[in-house]
């Protein structure tokens, strides 16, 4: 009660006056700070679901690319590049100039 104006009517009902407009004064801090952090927790989780879409999408992508190569007695590898077609790939071969890039 050290903030109640002493020049006014020092009565029990302007104390109680003070302490109810710091009670709402603190009330108000209180919403503020929860908005804050409830938008924060919403940031966050948006980032994470984002982050998780992101790598979905980067496994499909993965999947679509992935390659099956097959192995051989002989030292030879072969793989295919497109519908009914194989690449037959030699022992020692430059793989780079023989894979296709995406």
């Amino acid at each position: 009660m050290s903030n109640v104006n002493t020049s006014l009517n020092n009565t029990l009902e302007e104390e109680l006056r003070v302490m109810l407009v710091q009670a709402n004064n603190n009330l108000r801090a209180l919403q503020q700070e929860n908005d804050f952090l409830r938008d924060a927790v919403k940031e966050e989780q948006d980032g994470k679901y984002r982050a998780y879409v992101r790598l979905s999408d980067l496994e499909k992508e993965l999947r679509r690319n992935e390659v099956n190569i097959t192995l051989r007695r002989d030292g030879t590898a072969s793989f295919p590049v497109q519908e009914g077609r194989t690449i037959l790939v030699l022992p020692n071969a430059d793989l780079s100039k023989v894979i296709p890039t995406p």
